[in-house]
């Protein structure tokens, strides 16, 4: 009779034990999750009217979990950047940052550096691919969903848009030349004719405005273009990319042009050729800032 009278208040402490003990686990793994920073600096904070918007988001994982910018459950992204304009009224265009599919996983310890083109994808003025920030200043700062649902921001940064003056004044008239042709291309009405009459106006760009902030660019969308023109053009688009590269080793536009380069290539000879175009531009081109962009690309892309 004891023993039957010890049964339930044994019985409720080892519940109770339970609840504590999966409190802690909890605790535990949120802790783990919520040591997950997040910041953002700008490559510099003054850009022409039509620039892109070029914002580098550092994320550290310090907890002892892996976590993730890709929501592997629905296929989404838990990562976007927030802009706001002078009167503090939030940009009306959803997106999230470039290339981030290369950074699906983030290891306990590890850091990692995004550059992100914010303008091609906030920029509330121009045609699709070619949005951008009216005149003004901004404000922007990262916001990240950690895999506990924790909503992490990052500190704040602020950037302006002004005017283009001289040469680049003059190039930044020429640019408003591409935006109808490129929106002819995402919308499927795009010819042939067309398509050869863009990529011979963004040759000509290239080689009048070889250092212009517009020229990466063009170029980048034009390798969207490519299918619809002849092969001969995308053996041409190559050189353009080396040519564009070899004036501006230092471009944010850079990491975009030689990953749309692969694609070209392995169009044309498979992935064979696309390690000779990086191997040609490295003995051509000698720079420390080329040779780190390949190496990643090399790494991310299996070759």
């Amino acid at each position: 009779m004891k023993n039957s009278k010890l049964i339930i208040p044994i019985s409720i402490l080892l519940i109770i034990l339970c609840i504590i003990g999966y409190k802690i686990y909890l605790k535990k793994t949120t802790s783990d999750f919520e040591l997950f920073e997040l910041s953002v600096s700008s490559l510099k904070d003054t850009y022409l009217l039509g620039e892109d918007v070029y914002i580098k988001f550092t994320i550290e994982n310090k907890g002892k979990l892996v976590d993730s910018l890709f929501n592997f459950s629905d296929g989404t992204l838990a990562f976007s950047s927030e802009i706001r304009n002078d009167n503090n009224t939030p940009i009306p265009y959803e997106g999230n940052v470039s290339d981030i599919y290369f950074y699906q996983k983030i290891n306990p310890g590890e850091k990692k550096d995004i550059l992100a083109n914010v303008g091609a994808l906030r920029g509330p003025e121009g045609s699709p691919g070619f949005s951008y920030f009216p005149l003004g200043n901004y404000t922007t700062r990262g916001v990240y969903k950690d895999a506990n649902g924790k909503i992490i921001k990052s500190n704040k940064i602020k950037f302006k848009v002004i005017q283009p003056e001289g040469t680049e004044a003059k190039a930044f008239e020429d640019f408003k030349y591409f935006p109808n042709y490129f929106n002819k291309f995402r919308n499927r009405t795009i010819t042939k004719e067309d398509n050869i009459l863009l990529t011979e106006k963004s040759i000509e760009f290239l080689y009048k405005y070889p250092n212009s902030v517009y020229t990466g660019k063009i170029l980048t969308q034009n390798c969207f273009a490519r299918y619809y023109a002849d092969y001969k053009y995308d053996e041409q688009l190559l050189k353009d990319i080396e040519y564009y590269i070899s004036n501006n080793s230092r471009s944010p536009d850079n990491l975009s042009l030689l990953y749309r380069a692969s694609t070209l290539c392995e169009k044309l000879g498979g992935k064979t050729k696309a390690i000779e175009y990086f191997d040609k531009l490295r003995n051509n081109i000698k720079s420390k800032e080329l040779d780190s962009l390949i190496a990643q690309l090399k790494i991310k892309l299996n070759y």
